[in-house]
This record gives C-alpha cells, structure tokens and sequence, in this order.
C-alpha cells in the first residue's frame, strides 16, 4: 500500500473520531450551557479562529517552501526559527494584554478577550509544528495530535456536562488546558531538535524573513478566506447581538465540523501533489472533480432529517435551524476548494492568485452582508457567506481549467442550479417537494456522468493501489 493510502486511511480513521466526539459536543454543550452562556463559548471559538494567524505567514512560508522535504534535512533552519518565533509570540501576547488593560469592555467578554490572549501563545507555539508535519509528509504525527487534543478536551467537557455545569468560562479552562497538554505532547515528539546547537547569524534571520515573506500572501488569502465567514458574523454580533450570534454559529459550527472533516484529505493531498509530475497532476485533478461532486451534491439531500433532529434535541434553537438551507449548501462548494482546488493552488506556487480571489469574495460578502444589515435580514447576510464561496470556487476552477486546458464548469453551473433550487424551495416552506426535486437532479446528474464517474474512480484506485 502507498503512503497516500496509509496517510489517508490514518486520517480518516481520526477525523471521523474526531467529527464524532465535535458533533456530540455541538449537540450537548448547548443545552447545557444555555443560549446566553453557549453565545460566550462561541464568542471565545470564534475569535480564537484568528489566533493562528498573529505568526505573519512564518508557518505558511515554511508549509510552501520546505513542502515534499524531508523534517531532517531542514533541522538546523527550523530550531533557530523556532526560537525566534518563541520570543516574537510572548511579545504580541505581552502587547495585547496591555491593550486590553486600556479598554473598558463588560466583565464576560473580557474575561473572554484575557483568556482569547492565552490561547494566541499556545496555538501559535502548536501551529508551526503542525504546519511542519503536514509539509514534510508526517500526516502520522500530525494527526496524532490534532487527535490527542480531541480526547482530552472530549474528557473534560464530559465531565462538566455529566456535572450539569452551566459555566461557559470552565468550558474555556477545559479546552486551553487540552491544547497545553497537547502542545507538550507535540514538542515531546520533537525533542531532538532542542539538542541541535543554534548559531544565530544573518542567514538564520534572512531564513526567518525569508519565510514571512513566501508566506505572507498565503496568509492574507487565508484570512481573507477565513473572513468570508467571519465577517458575517462580526456583524451578526454587532447589529443582531451576542444571542442571535450564538444561535447561528451554532448551525455554523455543525456545516464547520462536516468540512473541516473532509478537508484533512487536502492536507495529505499537498505534499503529493507537489512530488506527481505533470501528467498525473492533470489526471488526479480530473478525476478528483468529478467524484468530489457526486459525493457533495448528495449532503442536501440530508437536509430534512438533519433539521428533524435538531428542532427536537434543540428547540430553543428552532428559529435558527432553517439557516441551515444556506450554510449546508456552502458544503457543496467549500468542501471542493478545502480537499482540491486550495491544495492545487498551493503546489503552483499561485498564493496571489489565491488571495486576489479570496478578497474578491469577501468584498461581495461585505457587500451583501451591510445590505442584510440594512434590511434587516439575517437570511441576505448568509446567502452573502455562500455567494461569496461560489464565486471564489468559480475563479479558482477556472484558472485551473486552463492550467489543464479542460472544461469542467458545467460541472459548476449545475451545482449553482442545484443549490439556487433548493434554497428557494425550502425558503417556501415546501421542504418536501425541495427533497424530490433535489433527488431527481441529482439522478440525473449520475446517470449522465455515470460512465465518467465509473472511469474517475477507476483511476483513483489504480494510480494509488
């Protein structure tokens, strides 16, 4: 078996743990918690999503320049950055404390903001070796990790819901504490690289530089792509409050875990796709696209019994559950820019392209989301989120399409038809007519691609047997 199959297999077997023990906490920390209290522990998720990003694209630099290398050979270069970016992290954490001391905010969000601060230090420090393992192939390690941390924090919230603790700053406690135990796992499994004597000098420093420069489009096109969420709910929070805000990121968080899930096949997929050769780039891709779709297009048809569930489990939450028409229909396209069109991007070296795209999308999604504001309207704000997706994955898709001189945006065009039918459906209240219509485009759409799809899968199978 290849080292693809072996990494894939690995991963999949922690993440769908993974998903699990994510999607079980996302149905019982709510009803514990209560709307107020569960608004909080989002609030802290939300904003910790940006913590990763104070290393100025050091990690995204090292994630592109040393992709396809071996950890050895770059050992020396990495323990001087490594130490370098120690120091350069305790001072941003040093800094945003004191600006914190200077605003006057109420009590629970500052609480949230100083607790928000410690988790900057630990997910960056854990970040750099992350994206290390995941460029230089060490998918086993890395996923070790990301999984070491999931069962501690699963321990400890279990214990707080068994308990019936309804403190959202204890839930905060239990999920920085798992990311210390987690960060002292990951640096005990590199702790040959502290017996390496550093020799600070200008290469080490241009080095360092270096890698914040290769990286630092990447990691604007990342927060870019972060925001197109993320500034969406920015604004829910702002102009619809902190409890609107947590009823929402609450079905965000279930469509988050779902992609989040899916997207570790395009952490395996970069290293690989940097090493294949031209030919088998195009053919991977190609085939990769095509059952990418089957696979995607059939989640909405899982609308109906998802939204059964969830009114009866959360009815607190019932007039946040159809939100779920746009934020599972951003699955579709999200998930083909996560496992394929983000990786191929990468391995190209096309980071502006990536960011030019992703600002593109999120200035239609600020956009459209101040028009929601002026409306009124939550429901314009996350269709803001999905246009926003559709048109990055148009561009990215088209681009490629070229790189492979293909045609491919059919494909595309359905999807956009498919999606637009069940959102205006299920917007009328005709959640059951939106089922049959969707089942029977989707038919369709296998029957015609039926023999391609066969041949897809054929080539999937035996380039990696």
């Amino acid at each position: 078996m290849k080292p693809f199959i072996s990494d894939i297999v690995y991963t999949f077997s922690a993440q769908i743990l993974s998903f699990v023990l994510s999607f079980l906490l996302a149905l019982f920390v709510p009803r514990v918690l209560g709307v107020e209290g569960y608004s909080y522990w989002q609030l802290f998720l939300f904003y910790t999503s940006y913590a990763g990003f104070f290393h100025l694209g050091l990690t995204d630099g090292i994630y592109l320049k040393y992709g396809g290398k071996n950890l050895c050979e770059i050992s020396n270069e990495i323990s001087g950055q490594f130490l370098i970016f120690i120091v350069y992290i305790f001072l941003i954490a040093f800094a945003l404390n004191y600006l914190l001391a200077l605003e006057s905010v109420e009590n629970n969000r500052e609480l949230v903001y100083r607790l928000i601060v410690i988790d900057v230090v630990l997910s960056n420090i854990l970040g750099f070796w992350i994206y290390l393992y995941q460029a230089t192939g060490r998918i086993k390690t890395f996923v070790k990790i990301i999984l070491f941390d999931k069962l501690i924090l699963l321990f400890f919230i279990l214990i707080l819901i068994i308990w019936g603790i309804n403190n959202y700053s204890l839930y905060i406690y239990a999920c920085l504490t798992s990311k210390l135990i987690s960060l002292l796992y990951c640096l005990a499994t590199i702790r040959d690289f502290f017996t390496v004597k550093v020799h600070f000098s200008k290469y080490l420093l241009c080095e360092y530089f270096d890698n914040i420069r290769v990286g630092v489009n990447l990691l604007f096109a990342n927060i870019a792509s972060l925001l197109l969420i993320g500034a969406s709910r920015f604004i829910i929070d702002k102009y619809w409050g902190l409890i609107v805000f947590g009823k929402v990121s609450l079905m965000l968080s279930v469509v988050n875990f779902f992609i989040v899930f899916l997207s570790q096949i395009g952490i395996v997929m970069f290293p690989l796709i940097k090493k294949m050769n031209e030919q088998n780039r195009n053919m991977i891709y190609v085939s990769s696209y095509l059952l990418i779709d089957v696979f995607f297009l059939s989640v909405l048809l899982f609308y109906l019994p998802i939204n059964y569930i969830l009114i009866r489990w959360l009815p607190q939450y019932e007039d946040s559950i159809g939100y779920l028409i746009f934020l599972l229909s951003i699955c579709i396209f999200e998930g083909k820019n996560q496992i394929l069109l983000n990786p191929y991007l990468k391995s190209y070296r096309k980071e502006r392209l990536f960011l030019y795209a992703n600002l593109l999308a999120l200035a239609v999604s600020l956009i459209c989301s101040l028009l929601g504001v002026y409306l009124n309207s939550i429901n314009i704000v996350l269709l803001s989120i999905l246009t926003s997706i559709v048109i990055k994955n148009i561009i990215t898709t088209i681009y490629l399409n070229k790189i492979f001189e293909l045609k491919l945006f059919e494909s595309s065009l359905f999807a956009i038809i498919y999606v637009a039918s069940f959102i205006f459906l299920n917007a009328k209240e005709m959640s059951i007519l939106s089922f049959i219509v969707c089942l029977l485009l989707y038919s369709v759409f296998i029957m015609k691609n039926r023999i391609q799809i066969k041949r897809a899968f054929l080539i999937i199978k035996n380039h990696y047997k």
